[in-house]
């Protein structure tokens, strides 16, 4: 379908039209072009979320992708350790090649990922980095990166162990590490110092013991160093981990996210989390710019995983780019803990487009 988007504004370049044909951007329309009206709205470049769950055998946490994908505005999005190098076959078979929406995948470095359940690293016996390795060898298209859940409840016993099997696996492959941090055992720092530049760190602004801030509401050293040194720092919102006071309380020490993902799954996507609008949302609340806010949504988590492509809106790129508004009121939104928080903006999705496909929100 050939396409000219009429009456939007491209973000970064004003108001004007923006021609689609034969799936990319183009510098004049084509004369079949179908005239879609946006009425004003605002066009970015397609909206990417780095942390989500999409497989549905994952227990308890599978949600379909393209509710959360193309049918939320965001064309991108990427699983964050569903799947693991046991049922990546399946993964690959039954959600990036049956969903309209663009999955990825952060492979988890425990073979069963999260399908047998969510203590997958208590055994340590269901880690197999060769087999691991191998599967991002043969799925180098899609898989971005290394999960690993570093919380008590997931690793048990085994301490920083994990990560150091999965940061192997990453130095093997060349992959960065996503890695998930909740409650303790191991600390935080203790995960925070080991990792290397371009390695994210999820969940950052939790608001658990141990988290970013300490008692006294000062950054923890290691949270600084990692800042400093290129660890990249991810909302990861989830249904427990993202605080507002914390992401408060860091905006003021000079730290702030360098990307907005969700963790949305079957469970908090009726909320705290619903969509990565609302999240985005949430940030503007916190009185981030829209322009921060849209960086760590769009060119920040291209990045991050290595698709820079993905928002490319020059002439001849791939058409991938959301289309949204940011809606003046009253809203109340709440963050994983409970906490309220009152703001005067929403971000509302219209159309999400990928590959030059339209999808009507």
């Amino acid at each position: 379908m050939n396409l000219i988007l009429r009456g939007g504004e491209l973000y970064g370049s004003g108001p004007g039209d923006v021609y689609i044909t034969d799936g990319r951007i183009a510098a004049t329309a084509a004369p079949d072009a179908i005239v879609v009206d946006l009425g004003g709205a605002l066009i970015t470049p397609g909206l990417i979320d780095i942390h989500t769950h999409v497989f549905i055998p994952a227990k308890t946490l599978g949600i379909t992708a393209d509710s959360v994908g193309v049918n939320q505005g965001v064309p991108t999005i990427v699983d964050a350790g569903s799947a693991g190098a046991r049922d990546f076959d399946r993964f690959r078979a039954e959600v990036v090649n049956t969903q309209r929406t663009r999955v990825l995948s952060w492979l988890n470095v425990a073979t069963p990922g999260l399908v047998d359940g969510r203590h997958e690293l208590v055994d340590l016996a269901n880690v197999d980095l060769d087999r691991s390795q191998a599967v991002i060898e043969a799925n180098r298209d899609i898989i971005v990166g290394v999960k690993v859940r570093m919380s008590g409840s997931v690793v048990g016993d085994n301490g920083l162990k994990p990560l150091e099997l999965a940061l192997e696996l990453g130095e093997r492959t060349g992959v960065p590490i996503l890695i998930h941090t909740g409650n303790r055992p191991p600390e935080m720092s203790d995960c925070l110092d080991m990792l290397r530049p371009g390695d994210i760190c999820s969940h950052a602004f939790h608001g658990k013991p141990g988290g970013i801030i300490d008692e006294e509401g000062n950054l923890r050293p290691a949270a600084r160093r990692a800042y400093d040194r290129g660890v990249l720092f991810d909302v990861g919102h989830g249904e427990a981990s993202a605080n507002f006071g914390v992401l408060a309380r860091a905006k003021e020490l000079g730290i702030v996210p360098h990307t907005i993902s969700t963790d949305i799954h079957e469970g908090n996507v009726g909320g705290p989390v619903f969509s990565l609008a609302v999240t985005m949302s949430k940030a503007l609340a916190l009185g981030f710019s829209l322009d921060q806010v849209l960086e760590w949504t769009t060119t920040a988590p291209a990045r991050a995983i290595g698709r820079p492509e993905l928002v490319d809106t020059s002439v001849g790129a791939p058409a991938n780019l959301t289309v949204l508004r940011v809606v003046e009121g009253q809203f109340g939104y709440r963050d994983a803990d409970g906490n309220e928080l009152n703001g005067h903006q929403a971000v509302e999705t219209t159309h999400a487009i990928k590959d030059g496909e339209i999808y009507v929100i």
